[in-house]
C-alpha cells in the first residue's frame, strides 16, 4: 500500500517517483538524479531520497547514486536485494575522517531514460 501525504506538489512528485520506480525492471538501475528526470523534476535528486523513504512498498534498492556507488546507510540491505536480482557490485574500501567505510559499487549501469520518456528498461552493451 502506498501512502502519499497530502495533495500537494510533494505528494504528486511523490506519486511521480512511484511511478518511475514501480517501472524501474529487476536487474536494473536509476540514479536518484535520473528518477527525478523522468519524474519531471531534474535536478531534484535529494527530493527523490525523501520520496523513497515517504512512499513505502517501492523497490527502492533500484535508485543508487549517479557515480554507482550505493549510500552507505543502506549499502548491505540494498547490495543483498540487487545480487539477488542478478546485478553485479564490486567492492572496495575507502579511507574517511571515520575509518573508512565499505564502497559498494554497481558494475554494470543501465541506461538512464531521457526525461519524459514513459519506457525504462536495459541498455544494451557498455556501461
Amino acid at each position: 500500500m502506498v501512502h502519499l501525504f497530502g495533495m500537494g506538489q510533494r505528494g504528486l512528485f511523490d506519486r511521480a517517483v512511484a511511478r518511475v520506480v514501480r517501472a524501474i525492471p529487476r536487474g536494473s538501475t536509476l540514479s536518484y538524479g535520473a528518477v527525478a528526470a523522468v519524474a519531471g523534476r531534474p535536478g531534484a535528486a535529494r527530493a527523490v531520497v525523501r520520496a523513497l523513504y515517504r512512499v513505502r512498498g517501492l523497490p527502492w534498492w533500484r535508485v543508487i547514486r549517479s557515480d554507482g556507488t550505493l549510500a552507505p546507510e543502506v549499502a548491505p540491505e540494498q547490495a543483498g536485494r540487487l545480487r539477488s536480482e542478478g546485478v553485479k557490485l564490486s567492492g572496495a574500501r575507502s579511507r574517511r575522517a571515520d575509518g573508512g567505510v565499505a564502497v559498494v559499487r554497481v558494475e554494470e549501469r543501465r541506461a538512464l531514460p531521457r526525461a519524459g520518456k514513459a519506457s525504462i528498461g536495459r541498455r544494451s552493451g557498455g556501461p
